[in-house]
Parts: structure tokens; C-alpha cells; sequence
């Protein structure tokens, strides 16, 4: 897939030279917000050059703008894979953008991420695009689970969706898995009552004994040393990677919940 001579953007965004972003891989995931394509190589053979550009970048002028743009849809992108699949985390980046006419680029340390910025790109998107465009872009949200999950988290009211694909962009540590835990508690309490989630009771508290206690992780604990931490513990103790596992399990099950529900919703 090359890069569409029409497409309203000046801006390039350049990937990992990697077989991961290929078009039999996630280049062919006809991801409505990031359009990844291959240059082909001037030597004749197979070619790693994957870039993407952005519909969210139409009509955008300024580079550094452009830069934090594709920072935050990057990041978004890889809490998604991540939930399916954790092993390709760190491939997932963002290398630097570079403005197609001046040739002027910038690196990802130069971003300056906000909150929030997924949902305001969200809010102007219907500006950047023809009323045709606009909602072919919606009739997209309701191909695939990638599609859904970042149309779905642009909205405020699923601010838990956006989080948990924020959350599992970063390193899955005990302090991360406990917000996603929180997170996925207060949704089905607050927000999708008609979802419920997947792990038990008893796998929740086998969870939350290490994660809270300095006594089992030391640094690595959600908690300093308190007290309590001074005592023996006793309790059920579940691995990093067990709870990896339980979480990516109740995260893909709140994704594909909310596709199903968009699909309903839209026809």
C-alpha cells in the first residue's frame, strides 16, 4: 500500500522499519485514524519504509501540532495491540514526522503530550473532512475492533475506553494494572452497567495482595511501607504476568462489548 496522492495531509509520520507494519500485518488493518502504507525501495526488493498519515492532520499547517498528534494516535494504537497481544509493545512508536513540501521534520522527544487531546481531534474531525468523508469515517468505526475501539474512546462519555487504551500503551507494571483494575470497576459500575467483568473475587484479591503490599514487591508495590507491610502475609499471590493476563482478558472483553453495541446503535 503507497501513499495516496489525494490524501489532504502534508504530513508523513515514520515507523519502525519493521515487518510488523506490513500490509500482510497491521499495515492491512484499514485503521481509519492512521493510514499506514510502504515506500517502496529504490533497490528493487521488499521494503521496511512504513509511514503513516492521518485524517486528524487535514487541514494542519503547523509541524509540532502534527507531532503531538501522531505521539497521541500512536500511543493509542499500541494500548489496543497490547491488549491483544503484549509481545509487539515496544515495536509500536512513533520515530518522527516530516512535512512532505519543506522537508522539515521532528522527533518524538520534541512532543509535548496533554490529556485530553484524543478527544478535541475527536470534536473538529467533522471540520477536516467532507460530510461524504465524515461518514464513511462512522460506517469504518463499525468494520473492526481497532476501528470501534478509537472512534468510541474520541468521546467523552467513554473516557474509561480512552484510559484503558492509554494505560496499556505503557509498561504493564503492578501501579499500571491497578488503575486499569479501577478503571474497569468503575465502568461497570457507572457507565456500561450491561457489562460485567470477567475475572472472580477471588482472583481480584489474589491480585490486589501483592500489588498493595511492600512487603511482596518492595518498589514495585502500589503501596510504600506502611505497618501493615511489617507483617507476615500469608495471602494468595498472583504473578505479574497471570495478572497481564486477566486484565488484556477483561479489557478485550469491554472492547468487543462496545463494537457490539456501536454496530446496534449506528444501524
Amino acid at each position: 500500500m503507497y501513499r495516496p496522492v489525494t490524501s489532504n495531509t502534508m504530513f508523513d509520520f515514520y515507523l519502525p522499519e519493521n515487518q510488523f507494519f506490513a500490509s500482510w500485518n497491521m499495515g492491512g488493518w484499514d485503521i481509519n485514524d492512521i493510514s499506514i502504507y510502504t515506500e517502496p525501495s529504490l533497490h528493487d526488493c521488499p521494503s521496511d519504509d512504513h509511514r503513516f498519515y492521518s485524517v486528524h492532520c487535514n487541514n494542519i499547517s503547523d509541524l509540532k501540532k502534527a507531532l503531538d498528534i501522531g505521539i497521541e494516535l500512536v500511543s493509542l494504537l499500541r494500548g489496543f495491540y497490547t491488549i491483544l497481544n503484549e509481545e509487539k509493545q515496544k515495536v509500536i512508536e512513533l520515530q518522527k514526522v516530516v512535512n512532505s513540501k519543506t522537508r522539515q521534520e521532528l522527533y518524538m522527544d520534541e512532543a509535548e503530550f496533554y490529556f485530553g487531546l484524543y478527544q478535541e481531534l475527536g470534536d473538529t474531525l467533522k471540520f477536516k473532512l467532507t460530510p461524504h468523508e465524515f461518514q464513511q469515517y462512522k460506517l469504518n468505526a463499525q468494520e473492526n475492533l481497532v476501528n470501534s475501539s478509537m472512534y468510541l474512546a474520541q468521546k467523552q462519555e467513554n473516557i474509561g475506553l480512552y484510559l484503558l487504551l492509554k494505560y496499556f500503551s505503557m509498561p504493564l507494571t503492578w501501579a499500571i494494572l491497578y488503575k486499569i483494575m479501577e478503571t474497569l470497576e468503575t465502568i461497570e459500575k457507572h457507565h456500561d452497567k450491561g457489562w460485567s467483568i470477567t475475572y472472580t473475587k477471588a482472583e481480584r484479591t489474589k491480585f490486589t495482595n501483592p500489588a498493595n503490599n511492600f512487603s511482596l514487591l518492595q518498589i514495585d508495590a502500589r503501596h510504600g511501607l506502611k505497618f501493615e507491610s511489617l507483617k507476615p502475609n500469608s495471602g494468595n499471590i498472583m504473578t505479574l504476568d497471570e495478572a497481564k493476563i486477566m486484565f488484556r482478558a477483561c479489557t478485550l472483553s469491554y472492547l468487543k462489548y462496545k463494537y457490539e453495541e456501536l454496530k446496534t446503535s449506528e444501524n
